[in-house]
This record gives C-alpha cells, sequence and structure tokens, in this order.
C-alpha cells in the first residue's frame, strides 16, 4: 500500500510542478458561458494527491493502525484540505467589479 501513497505523493508534486510552470488558465472555449468548475481543478486534485499520498505514507512508515485506519485517515484528511483549496481557489477567482 506505501507504493500507493507514494505514487499519489509524487504524482501530486510532479503535477504542482507542471501547474507552476504552465498555469491553470483554460481557454475561453472550454467554457462558452464563462462558468468554471472547482471540481476537478488542478489545485484541488494537487492538494488531495499530496495529502493524501504523504500522510499515508507516514503513517504506513510509522506503523500506526491497521490497513483501513491508515486509508480511512488519509482519505479524509485529503478531502478536508481539497475542501479547504476549493474554497481558496473560489475566492481567488472570484471575479471583482
Amino acid at each position: 500500500m506505501i507504493f500507493v501513497y507514494l505514487a499519489a505523493f509524487t504524482g501530486g508534486l510532479l503535477f504542482a510542478v507542471f501547474v507552476m510552470m504552465y498555469g491553470v488558465e483554460r481557454p475561453r472555449e472550454a467554457h462558452p458561458t464563462g462558468e468554471r468548475s472547482f471540481r476537478l481543478s488542478p489545485p484541488i486534485v494537487i492538494a488531495f494527491s499530496v495529502w493524501f499520498g504523504g500522510l499515508g505514507a507516514l503513517l504506513t512508515r510509522l506503523n500506526t493502525g491497521t490497513v483501513a485506519t491508515r486509508l480511512v485517515v488519509a482519505i479524509a484528511t485529503g478531502t478536508v484540505v481539497a475542501a479547504i483549496s476549493a474554497r481558496l481557489v473560489r475566492k481567488w477567482w472570484a471575479v471583482t467589479p
């Protein structure tokens, strides 16, 4: 299971580097109505995968709890951090008149 956590952590970091290099802007043609979706935006995916992978690998390395407990804690923490990230991104992307 540690390989899943490390793959998620490494993938999240690599995706973060990609976003830092190329940005997260989407062309207007992708959303003709001007609406933006925050469900699968890159910052949210990055936040979930980094926290899920990092905490899961740490809990596995420290041998804390059972496999199911570690998985549930890692998923819950990743979801909470992704929700906080979504809220911050939504405020940051707010259109100001």
